[in-house]
Order: C-alpha cells, then sequence, then structure tokens
C-alpha cells in the first residue's frame, strides 16, 4: 500500500510543480506587459510635446511605431490570458491529484488502524488461552 501512497504523492508533486511553473510563466508575462504599457507611456509622454513639430513621415512613423506597440500590448494580454487559463488547469490538475493522495493516504490509515487491531487482538486471544491454559496446569498439579 505505501508504494501506492508514495507514487500517488510523487505524482501530486509533480502537478505542484506543473502549476507553480504556470504561475510564474503567467507573472512574466504580466511584467511583460506592464512594462510594455510604461515604455508606451513613457514615449507617449516624452514625444507627445514635440508631435508638433514632426513632418509627415515623421508623424506616420510615430503612430506606426505607436500602433505595432499597442498590438505588441494586445497579443501579451492574449497570452495572458491563456496563460491564466493554463495556471487553471494546472491547479485543478494539482487539486485532483492532492485528492487521491489524500484518498489513499486515509485508506492506507484505515487500513493500518485495522491491522492493529487485528493484532492486539490475536495478542489478547494468546494471553487468554495461554491463562486458560496456566489455570489447567495449576488445577493439574493441585489434584
Amino acid at each position: 500500500m505505501k508504494p501506492i501512497v508514495h507514487h500517488a504523492d510523487q505524482r501530486e508533486q509533480t502537478a505542484l510543480g506543473h502549476m507553480a511553473e504556470a504561475q510564474q510563466a503567467l507573472h512574466q508575462l504580466q511584467q511583460q506587459q506592464a512594462q510594455m504599457q510604461d515604455y508606451r507611456d513613457e514615449y507617449l509622454a516624452g514625444l507627445g510635446s514635440g508631435v508638433t513639430g514632426f513632418n509627415g513621415q515623421q508623424l506616420r512613423d510615430y503612430r506606426a511605431f505607436l500602433q505595432r506597440l499597442g498590438g505588441v500590448i494586445d497579443q501579451l494580454g492574449f497570452q495572458i490570458q491563456e496563460a491564466g487559463q493554463r495556471l487553471e488547469q494546472r491547479r485543478k490538475e494539482w487539486l485532483a491529484c492532492r485528492s487521491r493522495t489524500q484518498a489513499l493516504e486515509k485508506v492506507m490509515q484505515n487500513y493500518q488502524h485495522q491491522e492493529n487491531r487485528e493484532e492486539q487482538r490475536r495478542e489478547q486471544k494468546l494471553q487468554d488461552e495461554m491463562g486458560v491454559h496456566l489455570m489447567r496446569l495449576a488445577h493439574k498439579f493441585r489434584s
């Protein structure tokens, strides 16, 4: 029984590791998106006042750059959504493994208790039989 519980525990730990990796990936994407948003905001603040001095080509380049930057931020948003879904799936997988491990541990614990009770009963029966046998021997020697 112990190898089964051990195997279930290993699966649970693996699932926990996968969940941690998914959490880390989500956090990394969120950080990247925040950095890109900060960069865009800084770029807008720094160059926003100088837009009036741009010629037509510079203005088109500026807008194209901002559009690409917005596209990257949007793409990161989609990736964050997917990473969040992966994290939720990994969490569910870990919970399922954890439940299985706990159930097996409970079964093993119950089995151990039952085994202990049976051992105590056997010992008590043996002691009772020895007591009866000793009483018979004592009675036999008295007669």
